[in-house]
C-alpha cells in the first residue's frame, strides 16, 4: 500500500465577507507561496481538590482554540484577494474562509476534489517586504473564530 499525502500544489485559498445571509462571494488570493495553520490548542482548569487521589493534579477540558493561518506569498497589489486581505484588517472585518486543497496522491484513491476546510476569522496581521533586489512579498495572518470544518472531499 503506498503513502497517501496532499501537496500544496494547486491549492486555492479564498475569503469573503462573513454573512449571516445569503451565500458569500469569494475571492481567491492569487500568488500564496505557503499557508501554515498553527496553535490549535484545548485549555484546560485545574480541578484538583482535596478528594482528588493521590499527589497528581486532575484537569478538566474548558475551552479550544482553533489557532491561525499564516499566509505567505508573493506581492501582487493589483491581486483582488491580496487587496481584500489587506482592507479586512483595515476594517476588522470578519471572513469568511475556504481552502481548496488539491486531490490525494493515492493509486488506490479515487476523487474528483480534495478536502475542504472552511472556517472564519479576522486578519490580525497584514505586512509587505520591499526590496530592491529580490521579488516583494506579502504576509497576512488569519486568526481563527470557531471551528475548522474538514470534508474530506470525494
Amino acid at each position: 500500500m503506498s503513502t497517501a499525502f496532499i501537496s500544496g500544489k494547486s491549492s486555492v485559498l479564498s475569503i469573503a465577507a462573513a454573512s449571516a445571509t445569503g451565500t458569500p462571494t469569494f475571492t481567491p488570493i492569487n500568488q500564496i507561496k505557503t499557508t501554515q495553520y498553527s496553535g490549535r490548542k484545548m485549555d484546560t482548569e485545574d480541578i484538583t481538590n482535596m478528594s482528588s487521589a493521590g499527589v497528581t493534579r486532575e484537569y478538566a477540558p474548558t475551552l479550544n482554540d482553533a489557532g491561525q493561518l499564516a499566509i505567505s506569498g508573493v506581492w501582487d497589489p493589483s491581486d483582488p484577494g491580496q487587496l481584500m486581505l489587506s482592507a479586512a484588517f483595515d476594517a476588522q472585518t470578519l471572513l469568511s474562509v475556504k481552502h481548496q486543497l488539491p486531490l490525494i496522491q493515492d493509486a488506490a484513491t479515487v476523487q474528483t476534489t480534495g478536502p475542504l476546510l472552511t472556517y472564519v476569522g479576522y486578519v490580525t496581521e497584514s505586512t509587505f517586504d520591499i526590496q530592491f533586489d529580490k521579488s516583494s512579498t506579502f504576509n497576512a495572518t488569519i486568526k481563527i473564530t470557531g471551528v475548522i470544518t474538514i470534508a474530506p472531499g470525494n
